[in-house]
């Protein structure tokens, strides 16, 4: 509310109930009342005596949260933290990436690491519920006689984590926890579309995450991933770095490669990761309490496809498939596949593919396979094609609606695709894949749970169609 002449006549009501009361809630109600009845705010000075600040103080509360936000704000109420008490001269070894981290950002002298190991417990206690928002931190003293060390170090600390919006302080010298903390809501997504990517699961992904941010403020920062995490560098210190900070409520992978695990091992416990299992074949790479890998489908897209081509009448296929996922599935199987359900694979009609179909020139190699299979004058023609990449539906549109309209719509298309987005096909088309809406808010659902202090919520899962 830009103009408190604005105020509605629920407001009004509201303020007129508040201002009966007395103290400061009453006094801040009865200002607001004035400015919206048209005083101005020298005549409330002389009228009341209140302060020019006092009236400022009391518009910009009615500005930002109306005739609530007037009240008085309730105490923060003591949780029952209880801190680590760590014998004398025992060494703190706090996680290596936060350690690296840190003295790489200060090139003179060395930040203590007893310093780092109290900044992590802090922010860990936070983002696992054992400190809820607003609650009330035990005293700096406490912290100090807990972790055996100087008031200088806790002070530094303690404006370290309130320069991160973790901690605010208050009145009597007490400091309660942000509320709601700084990774609320903030979630990672490791994995950026290559250079021409325009459908595909990156791009369902892209739409999920705007659909979770206008329904429930979940907002997700996208990043390359293989790049960044599949060996050494300083961009891959900063950017574990920045996980374990807290600087999001959760990360979650496209893909899990052995190369981002043998570039060294990361023990996370406070941050809920999400690994696809499929591609986590090596123990090494990220591990800790809050990693959960979960398996990327749960039903045989392929057999899935085929037989919504027999329940379509369909019976002659032709099938375009990637040579390098599932290597066991070959020509062989797809004839049998197609066999128990009642189709035929003919000549030339089964083409294998290594990850084209994204920039123009391999979709040049698409569209000269596809109009080699509907050249005309073939013997054997196709009423059905299986493309096991939804990139793979623009050129094939691109050939059938070359040979005419008429022609195109005797050819169904069933293809693996992904919610929420998909290009508009201008085909009867009828496809299946993973439902990234569905899989990010139940990735959310989860990570919540977990900041909630819930000890083992039902992990995420990738939700398929």
């Amino acid at each position: 509310m830009n103009d408190i002449h604005l105020a509605t006549a629920g407001d009004m009501a509201a303020l007129a109930a508040l201002a009966r009361s007395g103290g400061r809630a009453g006094r801040r109600a009865r200002i607001v009342l004035a400015l919206a009845r048209g005083e101005t705010p020298s005549g409330i000075v002389l009228k009341t005596g209140a302060t020019y600040a006092t009236i400022r103080a009391a518009r910009r509360r009615f500005e930002e949260g109306g005739a609530s936000a007037l009240a008085p704000r309730p105490p923060a109420r003591a949780s029952a933290v209880v801190l680590p008490v760590f014998p004398a001269r025992r060494r703190l070894v706090p996680p290596d990436v936060i350690a690296a981290a840190a003295m790489a950002e200060k090139p003179r002298g060395r930040i203590p690491v007893v310093r780092i190991s109290m900044e992590t417990w802090v922010r860990d206690a936070i983002a696992d519920g054992t400190v809820r928002p607003g609650a009330v931190l035990p005293s700096r003293r406490d912290f100090q006689r807990a972790f055996r060390t100087t008031s200088d170090v806790v002070n530094g600390v303690f404006s370290s984590l309130s320069k991160q919006g973790f901690v605010r302080s208050r009145g009597g010298g007490r400091t309660i926890a942000a509320s709601p903390p700084p990774f609320s809501g903030r979630y990672l997504f490791v994995g950026r579309p290559r250079v021409g990517e325009s459908a595909g699961y990156m791009t369902a992904a892209l739409a999920a995450a705007q659909s979770l941010e206008r329904s429930r403020g979940a907002r997700f920062d996208f990043i390359g991933g293989v790049e960044v995490l599949e060996s050494p560098s300083k961009e891959r210190l900063r950017l574990l770095a920045e996980i374990r900070r807290q600087r999001w409520g959760g990360v979650f992978f496209r893909t899990w490669t052995d190369q981002m695990a043998a570039a060294g091992n990361v023990r996370i416990d406070g941050v809920p990761i999400c690994i696809p299992g499929n591609y986590a074949t090596s123990a090494k790479g990220f591990t800790g309490s809050r990693v959960r890998r979960i398996p990327l489908a749960t039903i045989d897209f392929r057999d899935a496809l085929f037989a919504d081509c027999a329940a379509a009448g369909c019976r002659r296929v032709a099938v375009f498939e990637h040579c390098d996922m599932r290597r066991a599935f070959g020509r062989a199987d797809a004839e049998r596949a197609a066999a128990e359900r009642g189709l035929e694979l003919g000549p030339w009609h089964y083409h294998e593919f290594f990850k084209v179909g994204v920039l123009d020139r391999e979709r040049d190699v698409l569209r000269a396979a596809m109009s080699a299979v509907f050249a005309p004058g073939r013997e054997w023609e196709p009423d059905a094609v299986v493309l096991m990449d939804d990139h793979w539906l623009a050129p094939l549109e691109d050939v059938l609606l070359a040979r005419g309209a008429e022609a195109a719509r005797r050819v169904r298309v069933f293809f693996l695709g992904n919610r929420p987005a998909q290009q508009e096909p201008r085909l009867d088309v009828h496809f299946r894949g993973y439902d990234l809406l569905a899989t990010l808010s139940s990735f959310v659902d989860w990570c919540e749970a977990i900041h909630a202090g819930e000890k083992d919520p039902p992990p995420p899962a990738f939700a398929t169609f």
